[in-house]
């Protein structure tokens, strides 16, 4: 049996991060399950506290993490993409956080199929005037091209 790690290519975050420009969204926003594991290669663990690959689809994507979850975020295949990190503390908020760093004109993001509900709904709060969309829309073509490894 193949491994989570020993399938994972790096050439899946460049071909989401064009999947995300062609898609019209303004950026998708990836939490811990199979499409985050499948972009990056982490298999973060899911938790209250948000962990989030974002793709804008205009700009660097970003891989946002509480602090105490950096040195595994690190140590992953992720560490590897050089994929900007970008650590939270308990103080801060996240979802604010990644809304302030896209751009004011975002309209529609694509979140994560199998994101929680709270951080759905916290994105929503953070982008008021962005209507939200199921991520899957955009990855599913990539998804459905199985590598040697697969």
């Amino acid at each position: 049996m193949t491994s989570a790690k020993s399938a994972f290519e790096p050439e899946r975050l460049t071909r989401a991060r064009q999947a995300v420009a062609a898609s019209g969204l303004g950026a998708v926003f990836l939490t811990p399950g199979p499409d985050l594991r499948y972009v990056t290669g982490y298999d973060a663990i899911q938790l209250e506290r948000l962990t989030c690959l974002v793709l804008p689809a205009d700009g660097d994507p970003f891989l946002i993490v509480p602090r105490l979850e950096l040195p595994a975020a690190q140590a992953s295949e992720a560490g590897e993409l050089g994929l900007e990190m970008v650590a939270w503390d308990e103080t801060d908020d996240p979802f604010a956080l990644v809304a302030s760093r896209l751009p004011g004109d975002v309209t529609r993001v694509g979140v994560a199929d199998r994101m929680w509900a709270v951080m759905a709904l916290r994105f929503r709060a953070a982008l008021p005037g962005a209507e939200q969309v199921p991520a899957g829309t955009v990855l599913r073509e990539l998804r459905m091209r199985k590598s040697q490894a697969e």
